[in-house]
């Protein structure tokens, strides 16, 4: 189901409140329940996903979409970024297409990088709805190089850099070398193919037309997209507290 928010306490007006506590929560501490989805503005869903590591969650998007086809058209998702491929996190999103999304498909998936709790599950959601990747080039290769093991994320090339900068304590470094597969663990497979995003590419979700940003707060090459009403990463920052929009 599609959880519905408890009604706001109303704040102190904006002016009399300085830094943080200007900022104003809507939903307050709301969280939606894993495989479920809060609605935080019309046609867009806030899913939240368990990780398995040290930040314990990953917040996902699914924005109310459309697309014409040769029957007319049809209506589903866009999902903003995917968790990490594991059976619990593929448990959740079945939960997800049953319940939030009402049986509709996901017709397109946006990754906004390469980290795995956001890349993790993109090969399978297309597959699971045929459904376009859109991605930003670097992000993507990243993946991809990642993925395959075959990168300096870990392993023997990574340890002796470390190494070599007086990194030497023996418990980090077999730690180090250990790591060489973590990320492919998490992101076994990445999509076949891709749709490019670049600076001010346009994509028609909802009926509004959203750009891409180049936002490098996560990674040099993250990406966020506006929206005519509103911006999505503003309605994810105005409405969950302590917490970033990606």
């Amino acid at each position: 189901m599609t959880q519905t928010a408890p009604p706001s306490t109303p704040a102190a007006p904006a002016a009399t409140l300085n830094g943080e506590n200007a900022l104003s929560f809507p939903l307050g501490t709301t969280l939606p329940e894993l495989g479920q989805a809060l609605e935080v503005a019309p046609g867009i869903l806030w899913v939240r996903m368990a990780l398995p590591f040290a930040l314990d969650h990953i917040n996902l998007w699914l924005l109310k979409d459309a697309e014409e086809t040769a029957t007319g058209l049809r209506h589903g998702w866009t999902a903003v970024d995917c968790g990490v491929t594991n059976p619990g996190t593929q448990e959740a999103w079945r939960q997800v297409f049953a319940g939030p999304m009402k049986g509709l498909p996901i017709l397109r998936v946006v990754v906004t990088h390469m980290h795995p709790d956001h890349m993790g599950l993109a090969h399978w959601l297309c597959e699971q709805f045929n459904a376009p990747l859109y991605m930003n080039a670097t992000e993507y290769q990243s993946a991809l190089l990642a993925s395959t093991g075959a990168s300096n994320f870990g392993g023997a090339s990574t340890q002796r850099f470390f190494a070599d900068h007086g990194w030497n304590d023996p418990a980090d470094q077999q730690q180090i070398q250990s790591r060489v597969s973590y990320y492919a663990n998490m992101v076994p497979k990445v999509p076949e193919s891709y749709h490019r995003l670049m600076e001010g590419t346009e994509i028609q979700i909802g009926g509004h037309t959203g750009s891409a940003l180049a936002a490098g707060a996560i990674r040099p090459s993250t990406w966020r997209f506006t929206r005519a009403v509103p911006m999505y990463s503003s309605v994810a920052t105005w409405s969950c507290p302590k917490f970033r929009p990606t």
